[in-house]
């Protein structure tokens, strides 16, 4: 079974073209900041949300295509879509709310599957409870079971832990992605959450502005990412610039690297390889700079230090170095680099 989605819409000032493969085989995660089009991606997929050009092609049947007016509704694509707000019928109770998607299929056996499923999330004791006596992690599970009961062949999540408080939020991520990997066909789900999206999903999509910008396994876009927004949720500095022999020019920048390089460049540092000095360092760094802080953040025993310089970068220090350098005061310092904690990659 096989996913094959060209998406390309126009929705106010939104304009969406992406492409999606997916199979059985992996859990696709796809990733972006808020307005990004993820749940739009998610709308045309399950028939809610037409194409304005492209096509959907699950298991070589056509669900979507304008061009040849191919067109199948939203009833009938074998799709379980599980929303951020859960909506639950609130006149329902939590089993007659999993039974209800396989009573509109005539299934006799509705409401036996509907508590096997509630049973199987564990909610079996809370099957006669209406939504509204429901906590929020017990509203989702009943969300998860009422889409997995019908065996869709296409599994969609639209930011599932989104609205849930953080004190059940790892045990609902751990019960979901338990599920996940049982659940038979494909499974795509959408979040602007990093660590949901490394901890359900085996590969990434990266969705910004409408655009795919990288697609790949976890350890594939976190170790080389191609946008400032993964460097941003990976936690590293980014530069994109024009590599002339061991030097990558940066606007009116430069920085020296230990490799040859040549064309368009993306230039990756660990803000752990930059060091910083209240007065000119002694010796030759290949890179060097004064920089002034201008944000600091405090994690733990670290801090990461944002510096406005010649080149922006993002540096990790001690909480004491805070304090020696005279960081938090937005005193300048000078930001020096080794070549050779540098990686460039072609861009």
């Amino acid at each position: 079974m096989t996913l094959e989605a060209e998406v390309e819409i126009r929705l106010g000032s939104l304009h969406l073209e992406a492409s999606l493969r997916a199979t059985p085989e992996a859990v696709i995660a796809v990733l972006g900041p808020n307005g990004a089009g993820k749940t739009t991606l998610l709308r045309t997929l399950a028939g809610l949300q037409p194409l304005d050009r492209g096509r959907i092609v699950l298991d070589g049947q056509p669900w979507d295509d304008p061009a040849t007016g191919a067109w199948r509704p939203p009833e009938r694509r074998s799709v379980g879509l599980v929303f951020q707000d859960y909506l639950l019928f609130p006149h329902l109770t939590a089993v007659e709310n999993v039974a209800f998607g396989l009573r509109a299929r005539r299934r006799q056996d509705a409401l036996a599957v509907a508590e096997d499923w509630l049973r199987r999330v564990g909610l079996a004791d809370r099957a006669r409870a209406r939504p509204a006596q429901l906590s929020g992690g017990q509203a989702q599970r009943v969300a998860l079971a009422r889409a997995l009961a019908l065996q869709p062949r296409l599994l969609l999540f639209d930011e599932p832990l989104a609205a849930l408080d953080a004190s059940v939020r790892v045990e609902i991520r751990r019960e979901l992605r338990r599920h996940l990997g049982e659940a038979p066909g494909i499974r795509v789900l959408v979040t602007h959450d990093p660590v949901d999206a490394l901890a359900l999903a085996d590969r990434l999509l990266v969705l910004e502005n409408g655009r795919v910008t990288q697609t790949g396994t976890a350890a594939e876009v976190t170790a080389r990412p191609r946008s400032r927004y993964v460097a941003d949720l990976v936690g590293v500095n980014l530069w994109r610039g024009t590599g002339r022999g061991r030097t990558v020019e940066v606007g009116s920048a430069a920085l020296s690297v230990a490799e040859e390089v040549e064309g368009d460049v993306f230039a990756l540092l660990h803000p752990r390889a930059v060091a910083l000095y209240r007065s000119r360092p002694e010796g030759t760094p290949r890179n060097l700079w004064q920089a002034r802080p201008v944000d600091i953040d405090l994690q733990a025993d670290r801090a990461r230090v944002q510096l406005a310089g010649a080149l922006p970068v993002v540096a990790e220090v001690t909480p004491a170095a805070v304090r020696e350098l005279g960081l938090a005061g937005g005193e300048p310092v000078w930001v020096a680099i080794k070549a050779t904690e540098i990686e460039v990659y072609a861009a």
